[in-house]
C-alpha cells in the first residue's frame, strides 16, 4: 500500500471516530442502525485471520533458512513477552493497590461471562494440552488460535528440512500470504466506514456516557492510566534501549492498526494491519514480523 493511500485511510479512520461520537450525541440509540457496518468490517478481518496466521508463520519460519535459527528468535520472543507481561502485571497490581478502583462499585447480580467461568480451575497440564488439537480443521473453524500456531510452527520447520520436496509447498504459502495481504489492502478501503459503525454502535448501546463514566470513572481511569504508562513509557523505553529505534516515529507509523484496534477491541482482528505497518512502515524484517507477531 502506498504511503499516500495509507495516510488517507488513517485520516479517514480518525474522521470516522470523531463523526461516531458526534452522531451518538445527536441521535443517541438510533445510531445502532449503523452497527452492521462495523460488524461487516470486523467479520471480514476475522475471516482471514486463520489463513493469515498459517501463511505468515510458515513464510517467516522458512525464510529463516536454517531451522536452527528458529530457536534463537523463538527464545528471544518468549523472553520478551514474558518480561513485558510481568511488567504489565506488576504495574496493574501496583495501580489497583493504590487507587482501589473497585471501591463503591456494586457487584450484586453480576454474572461471570462464559469465557471466564471455570478458568480458575485450569492447571499447567491444561495449558500444555491446549497447544495441540485432535482436529486442526476444527480448531480453525472454532478460531482456536494456539493449536493453529503450533501446527504452523511445526509444519514450517519441517518444510525447511525436506529439501526440494518442500519447495512447492513453501511457494504455495508464500503466494497465499501475498494474496491475503492484498485482501487486507482492499478491506482497509472500507476501514473508515467500519470504524464509524463500530464506535457509533458501541457508544449508542452504552446509553448515557456521563452516567457510565460517573459510575465507573475510577475504574476507567485506572485502566487508561495503566495502559498509558505501559504503552507510552515502558514499551517505548524498551524499544529505544534494545531496538535503537525512535519510539515516537515508530508509534506514528503504527497509527492505522492502533486506531483499528481501539475501535474493534480485537488485537487478532487487527493482526493483518499490524503486520503490514511493522514491515512496510517500520522496516521490520518480514521473517521477524511474521514469526513474532
Amino acid at each position: 500500500m502506498s504511503p499516500r493511500t495509507s495516510n488517507f485511510i488513517l485520516l479517514g479512520i480518525v474522521v470516522g471516530i470523531v463523526l461516531a461520537f458526534v452522531s451518538v450525541e445527536l441521535f443517541g440509540e438510533r445510531m445502532l442502525a449503523v452497527a452492521w457496518m462495523g460488524t461487516l468490517f470486523l467479520e471480514a478481518l476475522k475471516m482471514i485471520i486463520v489463513p493469515l496466521i498459517m501463511a505468515s508463520m510458515i513464510v517467516g519460519i522458512t525464510g529463516l533458512g536454517d531451522v536452527r535459527r528458529l530457536g534463537k528468535v523463538g527464545g528471544l520472543t518468549v523472553a520478551y513477552y514474558s518480561v513485558t507481561t510481568a511488567l504489565a502485571v506488576a504495574l496493574g497490581v501496583l495501580l489497583v493497590s493504590i487507587i482501589r478502583p473497585g471501591d463503591g462499585i456494586e457487584l450484586a447480580g453480576v454474572v461471570r461471562p462464559d469465557a471466564v467461568a471455570g478458568k480458575e480451575d485450569m492447571g499447567f497440564t491444561d495449558i500444555v494440552l491446549s497447544f495441540v488439537s485432535d482436529n486442526i480443521f476444527g480448531s480453525m473453524a472454532e478460531m482456536e488460535i494456539l493449536p493453529v500456531i503450533v501446527f504452523s510452527l511445526v509444519l514450517g520447520g519441517v518444510l525447511t528440512t525436506i529439501g526440494r520436496a518442500g519447495e512447492p509447498v513453501i511457494a504455495f504459502f508464500f503466494g497465499l500470504n501475498e494474496a491475503i495481504m492484498k485482501i487486507v489492502h482492499l478491506l482497509m478501503l472500507f476501514a473508515p466506514f467500519g470504524v464509524f459503525g463500530l464506535v457509533a454502535a458501541r457508544f449508542a448501546e452504552a446509553g448515557d456516557l456521563g452516567a457510565l463514566i460517573g459510575a465507573l470513572g475510577r475504574y476507567m481511569g485506572t485502566v487508561i492510566l495503566g495502559l498509558g504508562i505501559h504503552g507510552l513509557l515502558v514499551l517505548p523505553l524498551l524499544l529505544w534501549l534494545f531496538g535503537r529505534r525512535n519510539p515516537i516515529r515508530y508509534l506514528l507509523n503504527m497509527g492505522t492498526p492502533l486506531l483499528t484496534a481501539f475501535s474493534t477491541a480485537s488485537s487478532s482482528a487487527t493482526l493483518p494491519l499490524t503486520l503490514e505497518a511493522a514491515e512496510e512502515k517500520n522496516e521490520v524484517s518480514r521473517q521477524s514480523a511474521y514469526l513474532v507477531l
